[in-house]
Parts: C-alpha cells; structure tokens; sequence
C-alpha cells in the first residue's frame, strides 16, 4: 500500500478551477453569439426593409418587368407588366410567356429565349403579345440569365406608339416615292456647308449616281446642256437667299440626253440644322414637247388667222384700187380730154389751171391706187414694186433710193405682199413723222433668210420704243407681219441723227 504524499496537488481542486475556467469561457461566447445574434437581426430587418423598397420600386416601375424559368414559364412580374397584357399578377403567374405572344411571331420570342439561356449575355427583341381590352401591343424585350437561381430576368417596354408613327412614316414615304416615280419625280438636297448635292434613289438612277452619296456642285452642273449651266448656277446661287428656284433645263449627261428636268426648290434646314436647299425634280420632258407641239399649233392656226385676215385686206384694196382706176381715174382721163377740146382765148388761163389740178388729181389716185394694190407687184414682183414705190413718193423736197440684191426668183405672193406693206409703212413713218430729206431702201436675199433695211436722215425718234409700239400703230402691224415668218425688228435711232430700221425675216 502506497502511502500519500503530503506535497502532491490536490487533482479534485485543480479539475474545479478548470470547469470554472471553461464556464467562464462559455459565458463569454455566450455574450458574443448574443451580440452577433443582435447584429443578424439588425441586418436581417435592414434587408427585409430594403427588399420592400425594391419591391415597391420594382411592383411600381413605368417598364414591365417579368421573372421567368429557363423554360419560359412566368414566376413573379410587377404591375406595369401585368397591365400591359391587361390581366392580373395571378392570371399570369405559372404561364408561359410563349402562349401569350402572337403566333406568327412567337418564333422570334423562341429564338430570343434559346439565345439568352445559352449565350448568358444580354440579348433584345421586338414582337407583339395578345392583351385583353387592348388588341396587339408591340414591346421591346430584353433580357438576362441569372445562373445562381436558374431565371430569366426579362423588361418589357410598350413601343407600339412608336412602331405605328413608323409604320405611318413608311406608308407615306412609300406612297410619296410611288407618286414621285409615276410623275417621274425624285427628291433633291443642296447642302450649302459644302455645296454638294444628295438625289434619292429614283434621282439617282435617273442620273446615274449612288443614291444618297454627296456629289459636288460642279459635278451636278456639268451634266446640263452647256446653254443651261450658267442659268442653273445662278438660279441655284440666288435661291441661297431664301427665294425659290422654279426653272425648267436642259440635260446633256448620258442617261438623260436631251431631256428636260423641272426643278423646285426652297432654303430651310435638316435636323441636324444645317442650311440646305431641298426640293425635287420632275422630268417634263413629254410635258415640253405637248406644250411645243400646242404652241406650234396655236401658231399656225394664229398664223392662218393673219394670213387670212391680210388676204381679204388684200382683196378688198384690189377691189377699190380696180374702182380707182376703172372708174375715177378714167372720168378724169375723160374730163381732161374735154378740156383739151375747148377753144377761147379768154377761158386759156382757167383751162390751164383746170388742167393741172386735173394731172395733179390723175397722179394722187394712181398714187393711191398703187399704194392699194400695186399691179406692177403682182405682175413683175417684188424688185419691181419696190423701184416703182420708191420713184412714185420721191419728190422735190424727198429722194428715195431703192437697192434690192439676190431676188434671182419670185417669192410666194403673200410673203412678197407682206414685205412690200412693211417697207411701204416704214417709208409712210419717214415721210410723216421723220421730216427726212433722203431715205435708202435696201433689201437682201439668201438662202436662208431676207433683210430689209430703211435709213432716213430725219430727226429720229422722240418717244421711247416701246410707246412707238402700241397696238394699232405702225411699228405693231409690221410685228404682226413678220412674226408670221419668225421675223425680228431692230431700230437703231438718234435724235436729230436719223433713224435705221433692220428686219430679219426666215426664207427657209
């Protein structure tokens, strides 16, 4: 038997001081799982505070928003997504998203879901869903995957106001371009910036360029008929200062040689704010040639109006010089051989005297009778009347020179007429409003046209042209005489100096 030692440790005592040692611990974990629980309720409650924020934000945002399974099937969606498809939250909750899109448009809806899941990156597409009350609704979706809890977060925006303004845009662009092509029209923009020009599609084949590239000023002008250029710069340079460009040219470029091209046009601004001149252009091409075509009728009809009027004005001074001269003329003949046969010494003087007013009466009807209807113009022509016109007014106080160069032939009787009436008028406007001393007829023929020239000496004009030429008045009836034959009239005049009268007639 082993005796104790009075010296060792008393084992009970130190296991006391241990369990107290340990209890002492456990009291303290004690306080700190307390304190840490304190901390966890604390941050629970903020959680919980800010997930009913959120879930306010979220059941009360503007933009639908729908949680979905990889398969589609809805399991949580806030208001504004419910009242896009016009049901409640529990008539959606469970169903696919798939059932409630149109069906000819729910394989883009497929396609979308397929690409979201698997690519795992945001992903966007448009289509339209069935909604209640509502009819089609066009949205714009775009979603992502979440892997952590296998859903698919997915927004969708309501763009059917959008779609339909561009579905109207659209229709009326295409209507617009339709109505341009059958009036074969395209639309036309100048940038002022840098002076270059941009044509629509229709334009562009027209002229053979790409459609809405930028092609320089002078790229565009070289394309018209050189006459033309000068015109369509300035016309185009000039509506630069807010007027309108209303003008019809001439193309030479290879796709519209010779063709006509209306173009109008007026200053503004695009949306980015620069300044352009827009407008179209219209190709009239057919519309010229109708308008030529009733403008050459009307004229010849006009023509044949004149022409028929100058003929019975013809017909009836034939007619009173015939009376003329078959009637007065020889009455007088017969009284002056009367006279002659009267004897006496004291009825010489008065005989005498008789006699000559009789001669002086004999020259003014012929004289008047020529100027009616000239037998000699009808009988040798042109040259002839002429000679015979300028010998008949001259007299003591006015010479008249004639000259005529190329009539080898006769021209048409109405023509030499008319050109016999306008010379005789423009010797008649000498004689009574010149005062001139000397007058010079010339006349000239070619082969492609007849010149008419009369200078006087006299003391010229002393009204403007333009007064000279009022209706009635000499100057017009010599206009309406040789417009018939596309004639034109210069006056060259000078007060005190004379005047010369040059016309130009076509004997094509």
């Amino acid at each position: 038997m082993a005796v104790p030692n009075k010296f060792a440790p008393d084992s009970s005592l130190a296991d006391q001081e241990r369990v107290a040692h340990m209890f002492q611990e456990l009291q303290t974990y004690q306080v700190e799982l307390q304190m840490q629980n304190d901390e966890l309720m604390l941050a629970n409650e903020q959680l919980e505070l800010q997930q009913q924020r959120f879930a306010g934000i979220y059941d009360l945002a503007p933009v639908g928003y729908i949680i979905t399974g990889l398969k589609g099937e809805i399991e949580e969606l806030n208001s504004a997504a419910a009242d896009l498809f016009g049901r409640t939250k529990g008539e959606l909750i469970g169903k696919r998203l798939y059932n409630l899109i149109f069906e000819e448009e729910r394989n883009v809806y497929y396609l979308f879901l397929k690409k979201l899941v698997s690519s795992g990156v945001k992903e966007n597409c448009q289509f339209r869903v069935q909604t209640q009350g509502r009819g089609q609704v066009f949205v714009q979706a775009e979603g992502i995957v979440i892997r952590a809890v296998n859903q698919c977060y997915i927004a969708l925006t309501d763009i059917t106001s959008t779609i339909l303004v561009k579905q109207d845009l659209m229709k009326t662009s295409h209507r617009l371009a339709l109505a341009l092509d059958a009036s074969n029209s395209g639309a036309w923009e100048l940038n002022v910036s840098d002076m270059t020009f941009v044509f629509d599609q229709i334009l562009a084949r027209k002229l053979g360029v790409i459609p809405q590239k930028s092609i320089d000023f002078q790229v565009v002008a070289a394309m018209l008929d050189p006459a033309d250029r000068p015109r369509f710069e300035q016309d185009c340079k000039t509506a630069l200062f807010d007027l309108r460009i209303d003008a019809t040219y001439c193309f030479d470029c290879d796709l519209l040689a010779g063709r006509y091209i209306w173009v109008n046009g007026s200053l503004g601004e695009n949306f980015g704010g620069q300044q352009i001149l827009s407008g179209i252009m219209t190709d009239v091409t057919e519309q010229k040639a109708r308008q030529t075509q009733e403008e050459k009728v009307a004229g010849e009809h006009l023509r044949a109006l004149v022409m028929a009027r100058h003929a019975a004005e013809e017909k009836e001074r034939n007619r009173i010089s015939a009376a003329l001269h078959d009637s007065v003329s020889q009455l007088l003949y017969g009284i002056q051989i009367k006279l002659g046969q009267v004897t006496g010494k004291k009825s010489e003087a008065a005989l005498k005297e008789i006699k000559q007013l009789m001669q002086q009466a004999i020259r003014l009807t012929r004289n008047i009778s020529f100027e009616l209807a000239p037998s000699i113009l009808i009988d040798f022509g042109l040259p002839a009347a002429v000679e015979e016109l300028a010998t008949r007014l001259s007299n003591a106080g006015l010479q008249i020179r004639a000259r005529l160069v190329g009539f080898n032939s006769r021209l048409s009787p109405a023509l030499e007429t008319n050109i016999f009436r306008v010379v005789l008028e423009l010797v008649n406007n000498c004689i009574k409003h010149a005062s001139a001393t000397q007058v010079d007829i010339m006349l000239r023929q070619t082969s492609a046209k007849i010149e008419i020239y009369v200078t006087d000496d006299g003391t010229g004009f002393i009204t403007t042209l333009h007064e000279a030429r009022v209706p009635g008045s000499g100057l017009d009836g010599i206009d309406n005489r040789i417009g018939l034959y596309g004639g034109n009239m210069q006056i060259t005049r000078a007060v005190k100096t004379g005047t010369t009268v040059r016309i130009e007639i076509d004997n094509t």
